[in-house]
């Protein structure tokens, strides 16, 4: 935002600037002092816009704002004389401020090499008695010059007094710019911008002929002037905001106070001593004037011999400390390094870098030490198992660097809980807290409410506002097991089934209802990591029909894992695939598999069937699978607009950019994209114009309800409704007898499925002469 208000400031000076010159040339008055007094606020407020993070130039930025803000207060009152009061437009007053920049200039530059030469007291003492040294004796001529210049002509004695001062001043920003040029080490000048120091000097030396006029009783006004001073504060503008975006760093070097250089000035300054004598023999300079250059340039040496034997003094001493203290300073640094090393590598053995929470290896061992204390003072302990919801998109939408900066704001949030919680980093996204219970035993649930708040509570970053949210898992020493390994275990399991329930934002606390779960589901992992997919998985097809035409219009697939008892579901199988991080290669068997069947029946068939695959939060936002997606169709002679892709209301109402962008890549590709469970929780409809999802599927949930309660039979109604003025299908599932049938048929709804029609089952058993002879 600042570097856009720099860019509007700077456009509208310029713009400014250009109708001051056109106005100037053309000779325009009123346009003249109109857009000068313009020009000069935009080129103050440019500087003031760029005094952020300007470090040493941030007061002298200000003092040089000052400066122009008086210039161009005294354009603005020029122009009300002008043009509204009709009065004289150079009075006293403005005529006055037109003179006060050059002050605000020479305070800019003093304070400016005042702060370089911080703690280098001397030099700057050397600096200052030089430029006054300098300054003094071009007071002296410049009288002389005046009384020459305006001998008859009618001047005043109070202008003349203020011309005197005025030059004065002016010498001395000569003087300081020239010192500022020669101590500026040769790099430091050459990369840096010059612009500022080269608009004072500039504006300084066109000043001093207007002065000289004026003092002389002369008329210094001229139109083209007035445009030189104003490029000139506009060069300075422009070097202030040139150093705002470069940073760039002058280094000062050190004055020179050797013999030799001391000799040389003691030389220079007794030619100017014989030149200011001769000047007062010749009646140049009267008596009075010949001695203040003479004092001055006494002082001028006196200062010179002080400070270079203070400097030697102090550099005598300097080094006499630095060798009392060289072998302290060395014993001392190798204990620092000592001691920094071990600290650190105790850091990194027991913190995770990047949050500052304690890493999965130190959260365990402590774990550990914490269960044997409890075992003996009878205290509990409890373990929360987290998992964020939502993070994936964010790294994968925004970056890696964005990402980490929000895992960063969750582990603040979890360093500031009560001194009762331990937070461990034990994955990417995923975290432990270890609560210690005391006395008073604490509500396990009401603390696992009040974690998942902070969890949910927005973040917001930049521009951008983040929503996620936490699944959380908890386990209790000694009431739910024995062991830490075991509490781990159930811990994670509770946070597995809220993770993969309809409302993941929630928490779970752990039962003995669980642990037949937890036994089954570690086999099933086991089974999954080393499974052949074409020897242990099976797939199965449920039909989908077209009721009003009695036809088979398509299927729909699931996969299966064999047991020897049964198959394990989708609902099963497809979350734990995900959590060991298996769906890429599952998701490509199972859909070259489909579309190999689906292949094989429409051949049998004579037509095309609809084959409806459902893709997991995670198949959305891998860019290989959607590729493979794209083309596998190919292969087995089946379009694109055969295929329907099934996503869960849910995963559309948690997801962010990434996983539309890809929506809309596929509904380009000519894929059917149909919401899945809709109904059954909230509804997003802004993703059902923008992704291009033009079908939709009824919840179970709502579908189930159609027979006893009228709410869920006006729900479908309205959904239908919306849905045909949108132009999407829509499909009712669980469709499992005569008077679903017939209250879903009365409502326009014609493409159904459900156990009616038949249920899952392998390609085997899949009945297609029965189901072509009734299509």
């Amino acid at each position: 935002m600042t570097t856009r208000l720099q860019k509007i400031v700077f456009t509208m000076m310029v713009s400014a600037y250009f109708v001051f010159a056109i106005s100037t040339f053309m000779g325009a008055e009123f346009a003249i002092e109109l857009f000068s007094a313009i020009t000069a606020w935009l080129t103050g407020i440019l500087i003031l816009v760029c005094i952020e993070n300007i470090e040493v130039f941030y007061i002298s930025s200000i003092l040089l704002s000052i400066g122009i803000f008086s210039w161009a207060l005294s354009d603005t009152i020029r122009f009300v004389n002008h043009y509204i009061l009709g009065v004289e437009p150079l009075s006293y007053v403005v005529r006055t401020l037109y003179l006060l920049p050059n002050y605000f200039f020479a305070m800019a530059l003093l304070v400016y090499m005042m702060k370089k030469l911080k703690g280098r007291r001397r030099e700057l003492s050397y600096l200052m008695a030089n430029a006054f040294c300098v300054s003094g004796i071009g007071f002296v001529l410049i009288g002389k010059l005046l009384n020459i210049i305006a001998s008859g002509n009618e001047v005043t004695r109070s202008s003349t007094i203020r011309a005197m001062l005025y030059f004065l001043v002016n010498f001395f920003v000569i003087l300081l710019i020239i010192h500022l040029i020669r101590m500026v080490e040769g790099e430091s000048l050459k990369r840096g911008s010059n612009l500022l120091p080269l608009g004072i000097l500039c504006y300084i030396l066109i000043d001093i002929q207007y002065n000289l006029k004026e003092a002389s009783g002369q008329e210094p006004e001229n139109i083209y002037t007035n445009l030189l001073y104003m490029l000139f504060m506009i060069m300075m503008a422009v070097g202030i905001m040139i150093q705002n975006k470069k940073q760039y760093v002058y280094f000062f070097g050190v004055t020179d106070f050797s013999a030799k250089t001391i000799r040389r000035r003691v030389a220079y300054t007794f030619v100017v001593v014989l030149v200011d004598l001769g000047a007062w023999v010749t009646g140049c300079l009267k008596l009075n004037e010949a001695l203040y250059i003479v004092i001055l340039l006494m002082a001028y040496m006196i200062m010179t011999y002080i400070s270079r034997s203070d400097m030697l003094s102090e550099t005598l001493l300097e080094q006499q400390m630095q060798q009392n203290e060289i072998l302290e300073d060395k014993v001392l640094e190798k204990t620092r390094e000592l001691k920094e090393a071990n600290e650190y590598l105790e850091k990194l053995s027991s913190t995770d870098l990047l949050t500052g929470l304690y890493n999965r290896r130190y959260g365990y061992d402590y774990l550990d030490r914490l269960h044997g204390e409890c075992k003996e003072n009878g205290r509990g302990y409890t373990i929360f198992c987290i998992d964020l919801n939502g993070f994936k998109p964010i790294n994968d939408t925004y970056g890696h660097e964005m990402g980490d900066r929000v895992l960063k704001v969750f582990a603040e949030r979890m360093l500031s809980l009560p001194e009762r919680y331990i937070a461990v980093r034990t994955g990417g996204d995923e975290f432990m807290l270890i609560m210690k219970r005391g006395e008073d035993e604490e509500s396990i649930e009401k603390e696992a409410s009040s974690l998942r708040d902070m969890f949910h509570t927005p973040i917001f970053m930049d521009t951008y506002e983040f929503n996620l949210s936490a699944s959380i898992g908890a386990a209790s020493f000694p009431e739910d097991a024995g062991d830490t390994t075991t509490l781990i275990q159930y811990a994670d399991e509770a946070m597995y089934i809220i993770k993969h329930s309809g409302h993941k934002d929630g928490y779970k606390l752990f039962d003995s209802s669980l642990v037949t779960d937890v036994v089954r589901n570690e086999k099933i992992k086991k089974r999954i990591e080393s499974a052949d997919p074409e020897k242990e998985f099976v797939l199965r097809y449920q039909p989908q029909y077209d009721v009003s035409r009695d036809k088979l219009v398509g299927v729909e697939v699931f996969p299966h894992l064999k047991e020897e008892d049964g198959d394990v579901s989708p609902s099963v199988l497809v979350p734990l695939a995900e959590e060991l991080g298996l769906m890429n290669p599952l998701g490509i068997w199972i859909t070259r598999t489909a579309m190999k069947q689906v292949s094989d029946w429409n051949r049998e068939l004579g037509r095309e069937l609809m084959l409806t695959i459902n893709l997991s939060p995670l198949q959305i936002v891998d860019n290989d699978y959607i590729e493979f997606l794209e083309h596998i169709g190919e292969d087995y002679n089946i379009s694109n607009s055969m295929i329907t892709l099934d996503v869960d209301n849910e995963v559309i109402m948690g997801s962010v950019e990434s996983a539309k962008a890809t929506l809309i890549r596929l509904r380009k590709q000519g894929f059917n994209l149909s919401l899945n469970n809709f109904g059954g929780g909230d509804i997003n409809l802004s993703y059902i114009l923008e992704c291009g999802f033009n079908g939709l599927k009824l919840s179970r949930t709502v579908v189930s309800d159609i027979g006893d309660n009228p709410m869920s039979l006006e729900l479908i109604r309205l959904i239908k409704a919306m849905a045909d003025s949108m132009n999407v299908a829509v499909t009712a599932v669980g469709i499992e007898n005569e008077e679903h049938l017939s209250k879903v048929l009365e409502l326009g709804i014609e493409t159904m499925q459900g156990f009616y029609f038949g249920k899952p089952v392998t390609a085997k058993e899949f009945k297609l002469q029965k189901v072509a002879e009734k299509s």
